[in-house]
């Protein structure tokens, strides 16, 4: 038991110091589709894989405006389709009989978490920033009426330590092969 608790001890040491201690404590995001709606997919091929190559996602389906329907959530990885700085998340809303594109966050890190907060009526998102000389940080990300900002590291987009109340939607992965194929 004694060594139980010092194992439990020392990943939770370890979790926070690696910023995933909140995210392990929060809620679980709604469950995404099994796979991609074909709208989705098609923006994800089109833009990665045509480009990149083999291209894998995570993804989570959340209501972000408050508008009852979830919109849906892809964090795009890849070997060309990341750089030092991370990888790019995507955000789509129903449209019509799809989805259309928000946002492209050019350069995140999971865990990507949902905030409590709202700005111009839709729910701040709050992802990680790091490498490319970056010191590592929590951005939030608000919602400007259109958008939420291009880029996780300059503002709008601004450094936050308040994940209270936040919901992880996609949390930290170890392996490149831990993602879904874009099919």
């Amino acid at each position: 038991m004694r060594i139980r608790l010092m194992v439990a001890a020392l990943a939770c040491a370890a979790a926070g110091a690696t910023g995933t201690l909140a995210a392990m404590s929060q809620t679980p995001a709604p469950q995404a589709p099994a796979t991609l709606p074909e709208s989705v997919a098609r923006v994800v091929r089109d833009t990665y894989v045509s480009a990149f190559g083999e291209t894998r996602y995570f993804d989570a389906a959340t209501d972000l405006n408050g508008d009852g329907t979830p919109e849906l959530i892809v964090h795009v990885i890849g070997s060309m389709a990341c750089g030092t700085g991370g990888c790019p998340t995507l955000v789509f809303t129903p449209d019509g009989d799809g989805y259309r594109l928000v946002t492209t966050v050019s350069v995140t890190r999971p865990p990507i978490r949902v905030s409590p907060r709202s700005s111009n009526g839709w729910r701040s998102l709050i992802v990680t920033v790091a490498g490319g000389g970056a010191r590592a940080h929590d951005a939030e990300l608000p919602f400007n009426g259109r958008t939420y900002p291009p880029n996780a590291s300059v503002a709008p987009a601004r450094p936050t330590t308040d994940l209270d109340g936040a919901t992880v939607l996609i949390p930290d992965f170890k392996a490149f092969t831990d993602g879904k194929v874009i099919k």
